[in-house]
């Protein structure tokens, strides 16, 4: 939410005419991926304790489970940066031969969805193997 909510004060900066550069978009990306990802890591751990049954997982079952549950949370964590960085960039005046900020992210964007995607894709395509 911190990063949607500063990339919202640029947006609404933007539409007021003054010009929004103090909003660090590098900084910002890097705080929300680095809370997300702890908060979410502490979230699995914390499921796994719970209900995993001790008594009937190995504990390369633990980490599997873990993998493929972070890439599939993860990536729905991922919407609401990409639609924050889709919003701003739609709403920017950019001269020709500028990039917006959209653009400029695009790339480590889809590098992320990826990151997370194909993981759980691999461990799917395992899951369904082993059965």
């Amino acid at each position: 939410m911190l990063f949607v909510r500063s990339l919202w004060l640029k947006y609404r900066l933007n539409k007021m005419g003054n010009p929004a550069n103090n909003v660090n978009v590098d900084h910002t990306l890097a705080e929300y991926l680095t809370i997300i990802w702890f908060c979410l890591t502490l979230y699995l751990l914390n499921i796994l304790r719970k209900f995993a049954n001790r008594n009937q997982f190995n504990w390369h079952t633990y980490i599997t489970v873990f993998i493929a549950y972070f890439a599939s949370f993860g990536i729905i964590l991922l919407i609401p940066i990409d639609v924050g960085l889709t919003i701003v960039g739609r709403s920017e005046n950019v001269e020709i031969g500028e990039r917006t900020t959209y653009e400029k992210y695009s790339t480590k964007i889809e590098n992320m969805y990826n990151s997370l995607y194909w993981p759980g894709l691999t461990l799917q395509s395992l899951f369904d193997f082993a059965s």
